[in-house]
């Protein structure tokens, strides 16, 4: 494996090249302190991000990071997708539609950024089950919701456990 280095002086293993996939994923990261995390979940915000850039599901990857302090910006949502060309003509395009998905979810104000990168210099690679399979947990109130999905891929019902 490579060491690839970054700016900050932190270090990460680019993976064999065997495992590297072509098909590169927009990566949203979405920080904001506690008091101002938005309401929708993760998966709402990658639904909508999935229908944007046209991506299939399980492609995009969104992460809601709570932060100890953010400035100027109240919340900062940080995109990075592969630079093809319908993307590259159409970047205020897709800030705006950003944004304006952030407002009609109760985001007062914020920065969004995007990157479009040459998709030569990305690499990824997954592993374990299909997120469709995958448990979904939630915490409602005193108990645990679990949300399974059966081997055929069918969902099964939510079963409450205790906390």
């Amino acid at each position: 494996q490579a060491v690839l280095g970054h700016a900050c002086g932190a270090f990460r293993f680019a993976p064999p090249l065997h495992s590297r996939r072509q098909a590169a994923m927009p990566l949203v990261e979405l920080y904001a302190r506690e008091r101002d995390m938005p309401s929708f979940s993760a998966q709402e915000l990658c639904t909508f991000m999935e229908g944007l850039f046209k991506a299939q599901p399980g492609i995009v990857q969104v992460m809601m990071i709570p932060v100890r302090d953010l400035a100027p910006e109240p919340v900062f949502l940080s995109l990075r997708a592969k630079g093809t060309a319908d993307r590259k003509e159409r970047v205020n395009e897709l800030l705006s539609s950003i944004g304006s998905w952030l407002s009609e979810h109760g985001v007062k104000g914020g920065r969004v950024r995007i990157e479009l990168f040459e998709p030569s210099q990305q690499g990824a690679h997954k592993w374990g089950p299909p997120p469709e399979v995958a448990a979904d947990t939630r915490d409602v109130g005193d108990e645990k919701v679990v949300k399974a999905a059966s081997e055929e891929g069918s969902a099964a019902p939510e079963q409450s456990i205790g906390a």
